[in-house]
């Protein structure tokens, strides 16, 4: 048996099967049966295996590091989760030759560059290899600390340079052309939700009539809502992103459009899937015709960066233009900290020049 070193291009390691293989009573068949077997032996060793087959194990859904999260960290990893890292590694890094031949341990800087040309060749954004390269790191800086692997060459590679696209928001006016067009019942809640709560969509799909409370205050009724559910797809009911769940004042205008009920509030219109909530498209294509409905066409929510998501930014940014302090808008969007309230917040987009200058005038007396 010869074992073929792919960096140095050499054959590094000769090894007999201890079954005579040549001249007249050579047993080839037998000699090959028997390297065979010995190969299977070697190949448990995570450091034999092609970049390609290491990852591909290392984000099995039965995998140690999947079973480490279970066990160990009390935080399973969500099937929607290993799924998109299960498709990274079939669509990205099982499709390119050189890792599909290239040891684990043989890994270099320079090939992973080589991987990311490859990448920008067949059209991947570099987003996308961003993802990707963050899915091969992971699964590198985990058989670091388990002593499978003794360098880490993805850390002397940078990532592509990415500009991310500033999402969205909706104007004081539009807004207030939102208010007066919207007749359909769950465009107006799923709206509101969004507009009104700071909701995100898997939140919207995952809210419950019994998340909703009401209690008197001052002889008036007020009304909250736990968010507290993120529906979805794999996963059905899980904690809201980054474990962020919160009480939220919901304003009457929603609360009347809701009424009564038991269970999700955006029930599947579908028989079979009568037990789940309606999918986030649904949702999405609700807010895309009413704004369409308002003059903003198609196109121009592509331009602007429009999605359900902005109604998210709308909340924090125009919460913040009137006057409610930074640190409050964090805790009512479940933020972790007030730098991912500021990346939410964009003043630029909702900033009125006129007003800004007569106020400015005031100020000093022109």
């Amino acid at each position: 048996m010869r074992f073929w070193n792919y960096g140095e291009q050499r054959y590094i390691l000769v090894r007999s099967t201890g079954v005579l293989a040549i001249g007249k009573k050579g047993r080839l068949r037998d000699a090959d049966n028997e390297a065979k077997k010995i190969l299977e032996t070697l190949s448990h060793n995570p450091t034999k295996k092609t970049v390609a087959q290491y990852l591909t194990d290392f984000w099995a859904s039965d995998g140690k590091y999947a079973e480490k999260c279970n066990y160990l960290r009390n935080n399973p990893l969500r099937k929607r989760y290993l799924l998109n890292q299960q498709g990274d590694v079939k669509r990205h890094i099982a499709t390119y030759p050189e890792f599909c031949k290239l040891p684990i341990i043989e890994l270099t800087p320079g090939k992973i560059e080589d991987w990311m040309i490859w990448m920008v060749k067949k059209g991947s954004s570099n987003r996308l290899i961003n993802t990707v390269r963050q899915t091969m790191k992971i699964a590198i800086d985990e058989g670091i600390f388990r002593q499978e692997l003794l360098s880490n060459p993805i850390n002397n590679v940078s990532k592509t340079p990415h500009k991310k696209k500033e999402k969205g928001i909706l104007l004081p006016e539009e807004i207030a052309k939102l208010k007066d067009t919207l007749t359909d019942k769950n465009t107006k809640i799923a709206v509101y939700l969004g507009l009104l709560c700071g909701m995100r969509i898997g939140e919207v799909r995952g809210i419950h009539y019994e998340d909703i409370t009401e209690y008197q205050v001052e002889d008036k009724t007020v009304y909250e809502v736990k968010i507290q559910h993120n529906y979805q797809n794999y996963d059905g009911d899980v904690k809201p992103k980054y474990d962020s769940v919160r009480d939220v004042p919901l304003p009457g205008i929603i609360v009347q459009e809701i009424g009564n009920g038991a269970g999700y509030i955006f029930k599947n219109r579908f028989v079979k899937y009568k037990e789940k909530p309606c999918c986030a498209v649904y949702l999405s294509d609700l807010l895309k015709q009413a704004l369409i409905d308002i003059g903003i066409t198609e196109e121009e929510q592509k331009k602007r960066n429009l999605s359900f998501h902005s109604l998210r930014h709308t909340f924090i940014t125009v919460g913040q233009e009137a006057g409610i302090p930074a640190i409050m808008m964090q805790a009512l969007a479940g933020h972790k900290s007030l730098k991912t309230t500021e990346i939410y917040t964009h003043a630029k987009q909702i900033i009125n020049m006129e007003k800004a200058r007569e106020k400015l005038k005031s100020a000093m007396g022109f």
